[in-house]
């Protein structure tokens, strides 16, 4: 493990239960060589062990992956600024973790199980034949025993049943990262039933070699509400769109939102809007009116086609009708189109 890769990744957790969760530093109970602390509820202690070149999560919830998942993007940060070719992988027990008694042994005893990257148990899992999976020295599981060991660690495969709420954006710095705060803080939440918010982000979600759009379109079909990122950076693509210009996927996500919640398919809808984001700013007004200087009112007014074609080509795909007035839609243009208005009108009428 290399030096400094543990007090980096303390910072970027101490950072983000601050930025995030809004906890203090003294929320937290840290020295140079463990941190005890939380994402929201989900309560976690990370120890580094110099013995045996590992750092140890002790996770006090019963469902681990949104800590795995959050602390695994923490690192590839941390280790990218200090060794950019550090593989690294998480490991559970051949037990499936469960600390008995709530004890947790200061070393690990027996064998390590890899879950993750090449060679890891999620990959061996759909390649290998279910009565030959060999999880540790002396141990062979079928797909079905190591699942039922070790599933509370694995990444789900595919899309879930249904989603409380779908983050929709455009790729970009600013952007992005507003998102996986947003996934980060909605992920920590629960329900009024105790159930976790379930939330769909396209990075995290959606398997390589796939589909995009059928995918995120199965996904946003599945969710109760929809909150898209409407910003100057997600708009600006807009301005080069003509009717027959190729699909552009934001324009896509947007115009079949609209279509669901004319459905009432969709519960709410919450957008976020972002103006032009200017890192330079000196008076700490670094993000401008979203409605000023420009803003949507140079967007053309012009339909695209290929992207009401696809609209209509993704609800039949999902068993639903193609909607008769999709080919209306235009990019808005003006102070406020249909489109915007109608996710506007949800934003302040709900």
């Amino acid at each position: 493990m290399p030096k400094g890769l543990f007090a980096a990744l303390l910072g970027s957790i101490v950072s983000e239960c601050q930025r995030v969760h809004g906890m203090s530093f003294s929320d937290m109970e840290t020295t140079t060589s463990c941190i005890s602390t939380g994402f929201g509820r989900h309560q976690f202690e990370l120890r580094q062990l110099l013995e045996c070149n590992m750092m140890q999560l002790i996770l006090m919830v019963d469902s681990p992956l949104l800590v795995v998942e959050r602390l695994l993007e923490l690192m590839q940060v941390a280790a990218g600024k200090l060794t950019p070719s550090l593989r690294f992988a998480i490991c559970i027990h051949q037990d499936g973790g469960a600390c008995r008694h709530g004890r947790v042994p200061t070393l690990p005893t027996g064998s390590l199980v890899v879950l993750d990257g090449e060679g890891g148990l999620e990959q061996r899992l759909t390649a290998s034949p279910p009565e030959d999976i060999k999880v540790a020295r002396g141990q062979r599981l079928s797909a079905r025993e190591a699942t039922n060991c070790f599933g509370q660690w694995l990444m789900p495969s595919g899309l879930r049943e249904g989603y409380h709420v779908f983050l929709s954006y455009r790729w970009g710095e600013f952007d992005t990262e507003l998102v996986k705060a947003l996934f980060s803080t909605l992920s920590v939440a629960v329900t009024g039933e105790g159930q976790q918010v379930h939330v769909f982000l396209d990075r995290n979600r959606l398997e390589e070699g796939r589909i995009f759009s059928s995918d995120f379109a199965k996904g946003l079909i599945k969710s109760l509400v929809v909150v898209p990122i409407l910003s100057s950076a997600a708009l600006d693509r807009m301005f080069a769109l003509k009717c027959d210009s190729n699909v552009d996927n934001v324009l896509l996500e947007w115009t079949l939102i609209v279509v669901l919640l004319a459905r009432g398919h969709l519960k709410f809808c919450y957008p976020i809007m972002v103006g032009e984001v200017k890192e330079d700013a000196k008076d700490g007004k670094f993000i401008s009116d979203f409605f000023k200087d420009g803003g949507i009112d140079k967007l053309p007014e012009i339909v695209c086609s290929k992207v009401a074609d696809r609209v209509n080509e993704l609800l039949v795909e999902n068993g639903m009708a193609p909607s008769e007035s999709v080919h209306t839609y235009t990019i808005p243009c003006g102070t406020l189109s249909r489109k915007l208005r109608v996710l506007w009108a949800c934003q302040r009428g709900r």
